[in-house]
């Protein structure tokens, strides 16, 4: 059974994650590519507690195998590098409508848990 991962019970799939809220200021355009936003005739600014992200990336088996870290920590190392110009912006995040209010990220569940956790209010989606 998957994990339906939201702003409520985030802290529930921390692991040993350290991001707290404000790690990593809620500057949309310094993490996220805004051309292919604009580029995307399916693309909106979705607050963050209308997501659920259904992958539980403790689970993931080349971290519990030790062979990688916590993909949540590359996402936002990548955040971190593409807000210091480092690496390029992230594309928008892809969704699917639930058809009540929400969103389930297809794509960017790494992300989008770190987003959560550094309390941020806003994201960029693709609707798929």
């Amino acid at each position: 059974m998957s994990a339906h991962i939201t702003i409520e019970n985030i802290e529930d799939f921390r692991g040993a994650l350290s991001i707290r809220s404000g790690d990593l200021p809620e500057d949309v355009w310094s993490i996220f590519d805004r051309t292919l936003f604009e580029g995307a005739s399916n693309a909106k600014i979705v607050a963050i507690e209308k997501l659920i992200s259904t992958k539980n990336e403790l689970q993931d088996p080349s971290f519990q195998g030790g062979e990688k870290q916590d993909p949540r920590q590359t996402a936002y190392e990548r955040m971190c590098s593409a807000r210091a110009g480092k690496l390029s912006r992230r594309a928008p995040l892809m969704v699917r409508d639930d058809l009540n209010g929400t969103f389930i990220v297809l794509d960017g569940n790494a992300t989008v848990q770190v987003l959560m956790l550094a309390g941020w209010k806003q994201i960029p989606v693709v609707v798929n």
